[in-house]
């Protein structure tokens, strides 16, 4: 895991990944190469949103130890340093396993949202706050 750059996010082959490098942006590499990148999105003072962006094709399971661990720390991180007072995640309805995920990372489902995710399909939010 390391801090997200310009290069990876071309690599990963989504460039608009850069309006998100700071403080809170990481890639996952493996042999110096991406395969994922994520962060917190300070969406205004106090309140953080989870990003996570992959390539669905070329992505191992075997590396989620190792981010389900960075998105973790970067949370607590920003909670306990008083960065955030909230982290909050979207989640697509339709994805079991990412809810799982996303409870296994310490959030709470809050609501169901119709047309929520980019797709315009339904969502949920979930959060952690301090």
């Amino acid at each position: 895991i390391v801090p997200l750059s310009v290069a990876h996010c071309n690599a990963l082959g989504d460039p608009e990944l850069a309006v998100f490098l700071g403080d809170w942006a990481w890639a996952a590499t493996v042999g110096g190469e991406p395969v994922a990148a994520g962060g917190i999105w300070e969406a205004w003072h106090g309140r953080g949103h989870c990003w996570f962006a992959s390539r669905e094709f070329d992505f191992d399971r075997r590396w989620w130890p190792s981010i389900t661990k960075a998105v973790k720390d970067a949370a607590d991180r920003g909670l306990s340093t008083g960065t955030f007072r909230r982290v909050e995640m979207t989640v697509y309805d339709s994805h079991e396993a990412a809810k799982r995920w996303a409870v296994k990372l310490g959030f709470t489902p809050e609501a169901r949202c119709k047309k929520l995710m980019a797709d315009g399909s339904d969502g949920w939010i979930y959060a952690r706050t301090e």
